[in-house]
């Protein structure tokens, strides 16, 4: 191993670590809320800014642009979510331009099929929704484009079986964790809550949300850099 790969592996390990640290920090944080809302927010931001700085490390590596661009969004996203609170069509169309590149990284050989289960999948929620929850809400049809787009995302990048794809495919995984959460947490938004112990359940739900997001685009940020390790090893052995 070279001096140089030796730099970044240990970079990497540190990154890794600190980001860990960081995720067991903010899980104790938000459940004694020893700090104020919004500092914890920006801290939680400045984790995923370094994901998206540390992803420019694959800036050469095969399709990492699209990851790149991906984790841009992400913070575009996060920024109208998060720190600001609001415009939330807005952030969750960030969120879904972050699948979009994400869907052109794992360029799945069956993406045509996908894209047709991606828009059936959300046709059938789209009539369902309004019957079934009697939402309204511009947000919650964007939410739910997004949301399948990542599902499907995390599943084309399991079917392809490609070993190269498997760190990001495991990110994208932390990635439906945190929503599924999310998810539970603002169910209180739409049922009369008064059991000490679904307030209890849904306040993990937040917590929960943020253990499986900083994980998410930790590995989301370093998977281009393991694609191409795995797919230089694959080509030395096709050379031997």
């Amino acid at each position: 191993m070279s001096n140089k790969s030796k730099g970044l592996l240990i970079f990497l390990s540190i990154f890794v670590f600190v980001q860990a640290v960081l995720d067991i920090f903010l899980a104790i944080e938000q459940f004694e809320d020893f700090l104020n809302s919004d500092t914890a927010d920006w801290i939680k931001y400045i984790s995923i800014i370094s994901c998206f700085l540390v992803s420019f490390l694959s800036i050469k590596t095969k399709k990492g642009y699209f990851v790149i661009v991906g984790l841009a969004f992400t913070l575009v996203a996060d920024y109208f979510l998060l720190i600001l609170d609001e415009y939330y069509v807005l952030g969750i169309s960030a969120f879904i331009i972050t699948q979009a590149m994400y869907f052109l990284y794992i360029k799945p050989k069956h993406w045509k099929i996908s894209l047709v289960i991606r828009f059936g999948v959300f046709g059938l929620v789209t009539a369902l929704l309004p019957l079934a929850f009697k939402v309204k809400e511009a947000s919650a049809f964007f939410a739910a484009f997004y949301f399948i787009n990542l599902v499907m995302n995390a599943l084309d990048a399991y079917i392809s079986k490609d070993k190269a794809l498997l760190m990001f495919a495991i990110g994208l995984t932390f990635f439906v964790g945190c929503d599924l959460f999310v998810c539970l947490y603002n169910i209180k938004d739409y049922v009369t809550i008064s059991s000490s112990l679904i307030k209890t359940i849904l306040k993990f739900g937040l917590i929960g949300s943020w253990v499986c997001y900083i994980p998410s685009q930790t590995l989301i940020s370093i998977s281009p850099l393991f694609r191409e390790k795995i797919d230089s090893l694959k080509t030395k052995q096709c050379e031997e």
